[in-house]
């Protein structure tokens, strides 16, 4: 969660996510099959997101932002954390 965090979300730092990497030993980004898992994340994060769409307003464009990037693989504005 924490590598999809760091390359979807932009929750972390270039710097936070080295230091998480070396900490852990791995940095899980550079496995094969990292892109299947952040997709699947990707999926989980906003699905959790889009039961509360009716909330706000800023729920339903975060939801928006969340999925343009699993509809394009683009990563345009960074994730809030909700």
């Amino acid at each position: 969660m924490t590598a999809t965090e760091y390359t979807t979300a932009k929750w972390w730092t270039d710097e936070q996510y080295a230091d998480f990497a070396d900490a852990y030993g791995y940095d899980i980004t550079r496995w094969s099959g990292f892109d299947v898992v952040r997709q699947l994340q990707e999926i989980k994060m906003t699905t959790w997101i889009m039961q509360n769409i009716d909330h706000s307003e800023d729920i339903k464009r975060e939801f928006d932002v969340r999925m343009h990037t699993i509809r394009t693989g683009e990563v345009g504005d960074a994730w809030s954390p909700r």
